[in-house]
């Protein structure tokens, strides 16, 4: 009986197994597919030799997915056009294509009107994912995962234990 045990958990153990190896890689296929955007957004006040001041704003947009990223725009609309002047750029941006593992950056100088405490806002970042259809194990993964959670139990079920076949024969001799 203690050598049946060891034979009986083997096989569960094993179909356990890769079952688990196979959702990781269903996991992984799925992810590697999104895009994952960071957006960066720094404001700094820089004083010139006429007295005056300028406010430099610089946003950094990074793409950390795999996969390439369409329509992307940023929009700096917190600058209020009443209390600052746009003196070199513009306050929004756009690119046709941002590829996984890339980096744009675009910048702008305003200028304030009049000394005071202004509080901006985060830049609005917009874009398109790919709309291309996902490869088979990542558009069908869980249903794949199921039939082989349920083939497994079926399995384990209908398969006779190597035990209760030993008493079978040993009742016969």
């Amino acid at each position: 009986m203690a050598e049946a045990l060891p034979s009986l958990l083997s096989t569960p153990i094993l179909l356990l197994a890769l079952i688990l190896v196979a959702l990781s890689v269903f996991c992984a296929i799925a992810l590697s597919e999104t895009p994952f955007s960071l957006a960066h957004k720094k404001a700094s006040l820089t004083k010139l030799n006429s007295g005056c001041e300028r406010v430099s704003v610089t946003i950094d947009i990074y793409n950390r997915g795999l996969s390439t990223v369409y329509d992307l725009s940023a929009a700096d609309d917190s600058w209020s056009l009443d209390v600052f002047d746009v003196v070199t750029g513009n306050t929004s941006k756009s690119w046709k294509t941002v590829d996984g593992g890339a980096h744009v950056s675009h910048s702008f100088e305003l200028e304030p009107k009049a000394k005071s405490v202004y509080h901006g806002a985060a830049a609005l970042i917009t874009f398109r994912l790919p709309t291309k259809s996902k490869k088979l194990p990542a558009k069908h993964g869980s249903h794949i995962l199921v039939i082989l959670l349920v083939g497994c139990f079926a399995h384990i079920i209908v398969s006779p234990s190597k035990s209760s076949t030993r008493n079978v024969i040993k009742k016969r001799n």
